[in-house]
């Protein structure tokens, strides 16, 4: 038997190299965590209600936005500010602009700047705020307003500049600056 051994061809070496990949692909697979985001329900799609509620959610963020803005522009600057170029214009990190509860930026702003600070966006899900109130000009992070969207979970922290599908009413709409961050694209209308 020694001596009729012969080696096996080598046609068979991609299979063999193939089987030992595909094995070891599924030996370094997070399945369990796969198998959980693959049950996690789809979200539901957009209704008429959730275009309305979207829209009344951009309008509260920039209205509030906006009083923000003009309050901040208003105050005496009393600190110089840091340079504007040090930071990534294509990416926001919310946790730097310092939070300012919902109390405090209604006496700040009612009734001069804004009739009154909406509590709620479109879903009735708190807004989030923050603002540096100590009149430090010229730096980023200054003012912000956020809705985590329909879900009411927001997506995190950081946050690219750009625009989202109307329909993905779950993603977070982000105004920090003076600028939306995040936003939905206009729909087009038809015909």
């Amino acid at each position: 038997m020694i001596a009729s051994f012969r080696p096996a061809p080598l046609r068979r070496l991609p299979v063999l190299v193939a089987l030992a990949t595909g094995l070891a692909l599924v030996a370094l697979t997070d399945v369990r965590g796969l198998a959980a985001e693959a049950a996690k329900p789809a979200p539901a799609p957009a209704t008429a209600r959730d275009d309305a509620n979207l829209k009344a959610t951009v309008d509260a963020v920039r209205t509030t936005g906006v009083a923000m803005f003009a309050w901040l522009t208003d105050r005496p600057s009393t600190k110089s500010g840091g340079s504007a170029g040090e930071e990534n214009p294509d990416r926001f990190s919310w946790s730097r602009c310092p939070p300012i509860s919902y109390a405090e930026l209604t006496r700040l702003l009612v009734p001069e700047y804004i009739a009154a600070v909406p509590k709620t966006d479109g879903w009735d899900h708190p807004l989030e705020y923050c603002l540096r109130a100590d009149g430090a000009l010229g730096v980023h992070y200054q003012l912000g307003v956020r809705s985590a969207g329909r879900d009411g979970k927001f997506e995190g922290d950081a946050y690219p500049v750009g625009l989202f599908p109307p329909a993905d009413v779950d993603r977070d709409v982000v105004w920090i600056d003076g600028f939306f961050v995040t936003w939905p694209e206009r729909q087009q209308s038809g015909g």
